[in-house]
């Protein structure tokens, strides 16, 4: 193993957010969906607790995927870029025997021996240093980049299967044999299809926010950049100063976790969440 240190992260998946949580076991509970980066592996381990509904792991599929290419931004690190495994743990099906394998390996993670860099990051693989590289979470901001905010529509459940009538036998014929009923393939998370078009679909929930800020806003300013790796970031502003600073990720609007609405985060948040929810992508 080289000297170059490799970290374990875990991340709390919910209403298109994602949070550092504790590095601890009991996190995999049955009301979570956990993201754990395993970056000695090579792999991300995504755990849908047995009381998530089927919409919020069908989103949190989505969300893993891009965790799995361009990783999380934490501090300083970044770590599980271009990940190259997604093993998925649904405790709602513990008899299929690639989840019960999947749950073994992600068990077996906490029984390894690794450094403690903080409450929420562990490291192993690295020589021996005589102070840590990150602060501890207390003392030092964590400051990720950005923690974002996905909001997601609602899709449709998978079809039932059909069943078919039995076709009545003509004049002095006998009648065929009924056709078998087929039921339709099972749907994996990954492979549900998205409707329209990601881009579209980011640069709606952008226009939504732009009209909501209008009608709580007297007056602001809306200007865009560009991040260190290239990408736009859109921030609104007004006398009082930042109102908040957004990117687009797919088909998700990505809200900078130190944009605060001028106080009206909660409220502003929620109303376009009722409105994304409202459209059928």
């Amino acid at each position: 193993m080289s000297g170059k240190p490799s970290y374990l992260l875990m991340l709390q998946i919910e209403h298109g957010e994602r949070v550092p949580v504790p590095f601890n076991q009991e996190n995999l509970s049955d009301d979570k969906i956990i993201a754990l980066i395993d970056e000695s592996k090579n792999v991300l381990y995504l755990w849908l607790g047995k009381d998530c509904s089927d919409v919020s792991k069908r989103s949190a599929t989505r969300t893993a995927q891009s965790i799995k290419k361009s990783g999380f931004a934490y501090g300083q690190l970044h770590i599980g870029h271009d990940l190259k495994h997604l093993k998925v743990v649904d405790a709602s099906n513990p008899n299929d025997p690639e989840i019960r394998n999947n749950q073994s390996e992600l068990t077996a993670i906490f029984k390894r021996k690794f450094t403690k860099k903080d409450q929420f990051v562990m490291e192993f693989g690295a020589k021996p240093q005589a102070a840590p590289a990150i602060q501890p979470a207390e003392k030092a901001a964590y400051t990720p980049k950005p923690e974002p905010k996905i909001i997601t529509p609602k899709k449709a459940p998978a079809p039932k299967p059909v069943s078919f009538a039995e076709p009545e036998p003509a004049a002095e014929e006998v009648a065929p044999a009924p056709e078998p009923v087929v039921s339709p393939k099972p749907v994996t998370y990954e492979e549900l299809p998205t409707a329209v078009d990601p881009e579209l679909v980011a640069q709606v929930k952008l226009g939504l926010l732009t009209v909501i800020i209008a009608t709580k806003f007297s007056s602001y300013q809306f200007k865009s950049s560009l991040s260190e790796d290239g990408k736009p970031i859109y921030e609104f502003s007004s006398t009082g100063g930042s109102i908040c600073k957004v990117s687009l990720e797919g088909s998700d609007l990505i809200i900078f976790p130190d944009s605060r609405f001028g106080g009206m985060r909660e409220e502003i948040v929620k109303l376009l969440k009722n409105k994304v929810g409202s459209i059928k992508f």
